[in-house]
């Protein structure tokens, strides 16, 4: 096996190799800070600092980079401004800049955002309509720059603002953009609320028209490329004289977003190889209840990669930007073995394979405490292993609001940077399970083993669906999961979260960036740094990578399970998901969705499953405010959750998507 440093650089060849960056450099012979003196964009306007976003603007040309390029922000004039309150008196400061200059491109989940005063929606695609996006007359193209291939999407104007002047326009691809690759951007007549087409920034549209303009010292110095970006466009059908934006952007490299992960694995396994995960027991019950034979708690003992102690707030400690071990951490676990492990003759045991458990937002291990895990472990036979999801367990939620209302967008890593710990913790853990806990004493009923290391299995809900699908993804051990009512990217599931994003959104607007227009910026800038950490970068190689980048992992099936209305985690990222794994939908389906491949079950392999529970969809990012939300019914112990708990219980036993509705998920 390949070194982690020399898997890095034959990837980084063969990125170099397949296609260049693009057109020449996007300002040549002249620094950002001085074609950008106050860190705007002049094609939209100072008004709007920092978009469009993401933008080439925001890069210069490297050797060493994969894609050829680097992110570089401006040194002095970074958007959005951050405020604190320091010394009595309130201190307003632009972020850092430095922690993105090695970042190879943009998140591959990104949103395109930008602002033409008075601009409307009127003729875009929607949320419901995204095949409009793929006509020839969309207001709104996406392009990708290597293949001309047009990508999917729908628009809509950010609504949560209170000023509407400062509501920003939100261009949403419906499917993962490929890693390390140039996309362009087009807007053509759109209208206002008269039906009358705005005006383009006086800026641009002295770069679309060809003509002298003196006011901006950006114009002349893009012009060589914006006439390269231009026949670009036109040999993708998309005319210069109707525009009224474009720009380009490049997406970061799979390397880019894996390699710190892919390092703490490749360490990790190899300590596993010649020394088995070390735990300890710290308690012990009995009995617990109809369905829990056995309750234990215990610490696994892993390398760590955390500044200080590693608790909520901590960061990754790197060195040469590769993750730089700390000793090592006691990680809890909650293992529990259900009655049905222990036979009914003479107390003998029957060994049953593990599952591992994956909790909720800012939730913990004891979630599988709850009647409806226990009971399920104990009618389909798993022994349930259970860790916290470090960066959004319960432990984070005052660290993560602290660091927000700084507004310093850089120390929001803080939640990456523990859910890539979690990811080996979870790694250790099972580990532990399988070649320590299987035989310890404390495991055994009446001298007998309950625990089946053979096949493990893992299965989360909501937090547990979207972290769970980047440990499964990740596995060398685990082959088969159910991630039930999971999401992404994270760029898109926060502003649709109708809990916990509105006090982030609070934190940010009111009490740090001030700025309603700046939220969705920042939020793309978080994406950035948690790609690293999140479904967006990795999903796509959990069935095809063919590329090696992950060379620990085995191949998986997946079952993707999301119920329709969900006001916690929007099926819009669950379908993103799923198109970005390229999972099946089994059918017949409640709904229509674009872009997803349908197929009758039974499914012997990976599958995406909707269920409709009853409330509407919501079209915006405003949830629909009638009372209920179906986004726990999967897994609740009803008559409703009867069916898809026994779908996934069938899947992680035999590998099959098997309908067990009467038609469509509908089960009400």
């Amino acid at each position: 096996m390949l070194s982690h440093r020399c898997h890095v650089a034959v990837l980084v060849l063969l990125a170099t190799s397949c296609g260049g960056p693009g057109p020449e450099n996007t300002h040549p012979g002249a620094s950002i800070e001085e074609l950008y003196p106050d860190g705007c964009d002049p094609i939209v306007g100072a008004e709007y600092c920092g978009y469009p976003f993401p933008s080439d603007i925001w890069t210069v040309p490297s050797e060493s980079s994969a894609t050829g390029r680097l992110v570089r922000f401006h040194r002095d004039h970074m958007a959005p401004m951050r405020t604190t309150f320091e010394n009595g008196q309130n201190v307003s400061a632009y972020q850092d800049p430095t922690y993105f200059d090695d970042f190879d491109g943009f998140s591959p989940g990104a949103q395109m955002i930008f602002k033409i005063t008075g601009a409307t929606t009127t003729g875009t695609a929607s949320l419901t309509d995204v095949a409009r996006s793929m006509e020839s007359e969309s207001p709104t193209v996406i392009i990708d720059a290597e293949t001309g291939e047009h990508v999917p999407h729908f628009v809509e104007i950010d609504p949560q603002p209170g000023d509407t002047e400062r509501q920003m326009m939100l261009v949403r691809p419906v499917v993962r953009l490929r890693s390390g690759k140039r996309y362009l951007v087009a807007v053509r007549r759109l209208v206002d609320e008269s039906g009358t087409a705005v005006r383009p920034t006086r800026a641009f549209a002295a770069l679309r028209d060809d003509k002298r303009d003196d006011a901006h010292p950006s114009v002349g110095a893009r012009r060589a490329h914006y006439e390269a970006l231009f026949d670009e466009l036109a040999a993708a059908g998309v005319g210069r004289r109707d525009l009224q934006l474009a720009w380009d952007f490049t997406t970061s490299t799979d390397v880019h977003n894996t390699a710190r992960l892919v390092s703490m694995y490749q360490a990790g396994l190899a300590e596993l190889a010649t020394t088995p995960a070390t735990y300890s027991i710290t308690s012990m019950q009995d009995n617990v209840d109809a369905n829990i034979a056995r309750r234990i708690e215990g610490t696994v003992h892993v390398p760590m990669y955390l500044t200080d102690a590693g608790g909520p707030g901590a960061t990754m400690l790197l060195s040469y930007g590769l993750p730089l071990q700390n000793g090592y951490v006691d990680v809890p676990f909650l293992l529990q073995i259900p009655n049905s492990a222990v036979a009914a003759a003479a107390g003998a045991a029957a060994a049953k394979p593990i599952m591992q458990h994956g909790h909720g937002l800012f939730g913990s291990r004891t979630e599988a405490d709850g009647h409806e895990w226990r009971t399920f472990i104990d009618d389909h036979g798993f022994v349930m292993l259970s860790m916290d999801w470090w960066g959004l367990s319960d432990g984070d939620l005052l660290a993560v609001g602290a660091v927000a209302t700084t507004g310093d967008i850089r120390m929001l890593r803080t939640v990456p940077d523990r859910a890539q710990q979690a990811m080996l913790n979870f790694l250790f853990g099972l580990s532990a399970a399988m070649n320590g806990l299987v035989t310890d004493p404390a495991t055994q009923i009446n001298g007998h083993p309950t625990i089946d290391p053979v096949n493990p299995r893992y299965m989360g809900v909501s937090l547990g669906g979207i972290y769970g699908s980047v440990y499964l993804t990740l596995s060398p051990y685990i082959d088969r999961g159910v991630l039930m009512v999971p999401g992404q990217p994270f760029n898109l599931l926060l502003p649709r979260n109708s809990g916990t994003f509105p006090s982030l959104r609070y934190l940010l607007e009111n009490t740090s960036l001030n700025d309603g227009a700046a939220v969705p910026l920042a939020l793309e800038y978080l994406q950035m740094l948690w790609d690293r950490g999140e479904p967006n970068g990795y999903t796509h190689l959990m069935l095809n990578d063919p590329a090696n980048v992950l060379p620990f992992a085995r191949d998986h099936h997946v079952l993707e399970m999301d119920a329709i209305g969900d006001k916690t985690v929007t099926t819009v990222g669950a379908a993103i998901m799923a198109r970005t794994i390229g999972l099946p939908e089994l059918t017949p389906v409640p709904r229509q969705l674009y872009g997803i491949t349908q197929m009758a079950g039974p499914i012997n392999g990976s599958a995406f499953v909707e269920f409709d529970f009853g409330p509407a969809e919501s079209n915006t990012q405003i949830a629909n405010p009638a009372p209920g939300d179906p986004h726990p019914a999967l897994i609740q112990l009803s008559s409703t959750s009867s069916i898809p708990r026994a779908m996934a219980a069938d899947f992680l036993l035999t590998g099959v998507v098997t309908n067990q509705c009467a038609g469509a998920c509908d089960p009400n």
